[in-house]
């Protein structure tokens, strides 16, 4: 079920990415002086003909296509929202005074740099690569005797000292290798850096190009962790990829990166020819066991060095031709964006991608003012089993997403931080009416872009075989659910403030997503961000006999799981409140309470 959210994250991606050089008025077609869901509600009347009596039609066309529509309705719903930017000032959008790069700032050299990068990776070429790696080992304890520490240290030298010196040779055409099809990037550097890996940027001439010297910031991480500024332009350590020639098992160690430098030179038609990367390295903290024996080592200091040549190929292009300089300027007239130097998204491309949408996706108003995919065959499907609620002002599941019928399996919360969706959730566990019933609510991050919270009901017949996997609840058993969710800015603040709520509904998946991060550009969050949410949720039994079940089986919850990285668990206890009154005024981390009707529980915790 998780999964799916990766396409809604990625359609949102694209949209939180661009930058367009709106009017201050543009998109406000109510003309309120704001931008909200009311305009997306106006121009999409305005699209189907029911024409609103008070609407500005100059300033809808939000992609400039010459078309009023949905794809214009739904980047005003995105602005309204927040994932959209809003229409920037024109302090905001002045262009560079000329196309020269020592003009630029350190967002747009940065900006430079990838482009840089990109170019000369579309290019076919002859490429070099000379790696030196030198590695000091001390402190080390294998607390018995006859265990010889320096073997075990040279085993670590030698498995990272291995290709010392060496040339590396490789040929590209078309991005790929020739002998084994690998991507350039592997063999060079990825150029995705961003601003917040950057600690200084500095350019100056060099003949008829340009030399770019960076400096990263210093980062430090466990072992089972990535080095993000690092991996963002080059190839931090790995250790669980060396083999030590024995049967060494890594329990715990930390990366410092004090401040990897990378040294460029740039050609005359915009590309990288030469890279240089030297990158310091200490390793601190660091336990192992090796064919059962307990070894500590007091540190590990060393520095990677890499040399990378590209000599292009007669012939070879970009899409401009061979002697086509690229555009590697930051250039707000054509909507590049450079979107802290992330991965490069351009207006066109969100244009053509709307409007694709457009023509596969009819939009509509539901019953409940929610914005939607119209209905096939009578279903609330959504647009990848999700839609807007004008309502609540959220991302929501559609009641008959597709992910309904697939159901609920702990693999899907192991997996989903690869897709970086990291949450908490807890699970309640009961049997009623012949039935084993399972209620899971979680909260947290997903992916990059928004933070939210779900439950879920889920059943299986009471002669199931044991397993982890459930049945979504169908129309006959879903039930009543509504929940606000509130964040304290630090995990030691005990204040906070309500970022949505979710109105009643029966369902089988009561959920809220809206655009923000736990942990700006981190790809996991852990419990120290996750605990930041709570969750304040109603949900009404079918009968006084099933909100007793569920009770019994809320009381048996005595754990939060966390499933950032290894995944990790934290006690709870919910406390039982004797009134409503006494749950609203009472601080406790996890309580609940059964209202007088006797069949509705509400139930709060972070």
């Amino acid at each position: 079920m998780k999964k799916t959210l990766c396409m809604l994250l990625a359609f949102t991606i694209v949209i939180a990415s661009t930058v367009m050089a709106f009017s201050r008025t543009q998109g406000d077609v109510n003309s309120d002086g704001t931008i909200n869901s009311s305009d997306a509600l106006f121009i999409l009347k305005y699209a189907v003909g029911s024409i609103p009596a008070t609407f500005n039609s100059d300033v809808a066309d939000m992609n400039n296509d010459g078309k009023i529509n949905s794809s214009d309705a739904l980047i005003v719903l995105m602005i309204s929202v927040g994932i959209f930017p809003q229409p920037p000032s024109e302090e905001n959008t002045q262009k560079p005074d000329t196309d020269e790069p020592l003009t630029y700032n350190k967002s747009q050299l940065i900006n430079y740099y990838n482009t840089c990068l990109k170019s000369s990776y579309s290019q076919n070429m002859d490429a070099i690569k000379v790696e030196q790696v030198d590695v000091q080992v001390s402190g080390i304890d294998v607390g018995v005797a006859g265990i010889n520490a320096d073997q075990f240290a040279n085993a670590i030298i030698a498995n990272n000292t291995k290709n010392n010196g060496v040339i590396q040779e490789k040929s590209f055409v078309d991005g790929k290798a020739t002998d084994d099809d690998s991507p350039v990037e592997n063999f060079i550097a990825p150029s995705n850096l961003y601003d917040e890996a950057v600690k200084s940027i500095n350019i100056q001439k060099n003949g008829t190009g340009y030399q770019i010297i960076i400096v990263l910031n210093s980062e430090s991480c466990a072992h089972t962790e990535t080095a993000e500024y690092n991996a963002s332009c080059s190839w931090p350590l790995d250790i669980n990829v060396i083999d030590f020639g024995q049967a060494v098992t890594i329990k715990e160690c930390t990366f410092n990166y004090p401040g990897t430098k990378i040294t460029a030179t740039v050609d005359d038609q915009g590309r990288v020819t030469d890279l240089k990367t030297e990158m310091p390295l200490s390793v601190t903290n660091a336990r192992a066991t090796a064919v059962g024996v307990n070894i500590t080592v007091g540190s590990i200091n060393g520095k990677w060095t890499c040399v990378n040549k590209m000599k292009f190929m007669a012939g070879s292009s970009n899409s401009g031709g061979s002697n086509s300089k690229p555009n590697t300027k930051p250039n707000t007239e054509n909507n590049e964006i450079i979107n802290n130097n992330k991965p490069v998204v351009t207006l066109q491309d969100t244009i053509e991608s709307l409007q694709k949408f457009t023509n596969e996706v009819k939009w509509a108003i539901d019953e409940d003012g929610n914005i939607n995919v119209e209905s096939t065959e009578g279903k609330d499907t959504g647009l990848f089993g999700f839609k807007y609620s004008t309502k609540d002002k959220c991302f929501i599941t559609a009641e008959d997403a597709w992910q309904r019928q697939y159901g609920y399996n702990e693999i899907y919360d192991e997996s989903a931080p690869v897709l970086a969706i990291t949450y908490d959730t807890i699970r309640v566990y009961f049997d009623y009416d012949g039935l084993q019933w399972m209620i899971q609510y979680w909260k947290g991050q997903y992916g990059l872009v928004l933070v939210g919270a779900e439950i879920g009901i889920y059943n299986r017949p009471a002669s199931s075989t044991p397993s982890t996997h459930y049945n979504c609840a169908d129309d006959e058993t879903k039930l009543l659910q509504s929940m606000n969710v509130y964040r304290c800015e630090t995990s030691s603040s005990n204040e906070f403030s309500l970022i949505f709520s979710r109105s009643p509904s029966y369902t089988w998946w009561c959920t809220g997503f809206v655009p923000g991060t736990l942990a700006f550009a981190k790809y996991n969050v852990d419990a120290d961000y996750t605990n930041r949410l709570r969750v304040d949720s109603k949900l009404t039994l079918k009968t006084p006999e099933m909100a007793q079940a569920f009770i019994e089986g809320l009381k048996n919850v005595t754990t939060i799981y966390n499933n950032a990285a290894d995944g990790t668990t934290r006690p709870i206890s919910f406390v039982e409140m004797s009134s409503v009154e006494e749950y609203e005024t009472k601080a406790a981390k996890a309580k609940f309470v059964l209202e007088e009707d006797g069949v509705t529980v509400r139930v709060c915790w972070n």
